[in-house]
């Protein structure tokens, strides 16, 4: 019976690769040789994986595209909008740098905290920072342990580093609250990536 039904899985992982497989040339959007001209199509039809390839490649100016922010900025937003992690996380990046627009801390926030709802390590840890200097948000001793202790649990280094220091900072009132913060949010947001 379990050689059976080993069988028939293998038989529907085999056919749905074949289904899923790129076009006869071998490229497709998320895959190298990229092609362009298939993200295009896709990113115009609301693909958010597709939206974030190709925002990603107008971002470093690649695969034959020049270096366009403005598009980068369209495309993520996009994709983030439909909740693609990526396009959340780098969304927040560019808002906090200013590398390729004008620094908006407020925003740079509002994407990190989305990319943090779905478990990325990295956003949750800047969101940590943001709110220790109170860049785009207040400063708040309870969302850092919130965020960095999400980060830390996800496998980020350096947030296991700081929730550390930052747990012999606080008093025991601050640090009962931010544990209660903690569960409640983790009843909401369960999701884990790394």
């Amino acid at each position: 019976m379990r050689l059976i039904i080993l069988i028939s899985i293998l038989g529907l992982l085999m056919a749905s690769i074949f289904l899923l497989s790129p076009s006869s040339n071998g490229s497709s959007c998320f895959k190298k040789p990229y092609d362009v001209p298939d993200c295009r199509a896709k990113a115009s039809q609301g693909d958010a994986q597709a939206q974030y390839f190709l925002g990603t490649f107008y971002l470093e100016g690649r695969e034959g595209l020049e270096a366009d922010y403005k598009k980068t900025l369209e495309l993520y937003t996009k994709a983030a909008e439909q909740g693609h992690v990526w396009a959340q996380f780098n969304l927040g990046l560019m808002y906090k740098d200013g590398q390729y627009l004008k620094e908006k801390p407020t925003l740079a926030a509002k994407w990190f905290l989305e990319a943090a709802k779905s478990g990325h390590a990295n956003a949750q840890y800047v969101l940590g920072a943001l709110y220790l200097v109170g860049e785009g948000v207040p400063k708040d001793i309870q969302m850092i342990y919130l965020f960095w202790n999400l980060a830390a649990s996800n496998g980020h280094d350096k947030a296991k580093i700081a929730i550390k220091s930052l747990t012999k900072k606080m008093s025991q009132t601050e640090l009962r609250s931010a544990k209660s913060l903690l569960s409640k949010w983790k009843e909401k947001y369960t999701v884990s990536i790394k």
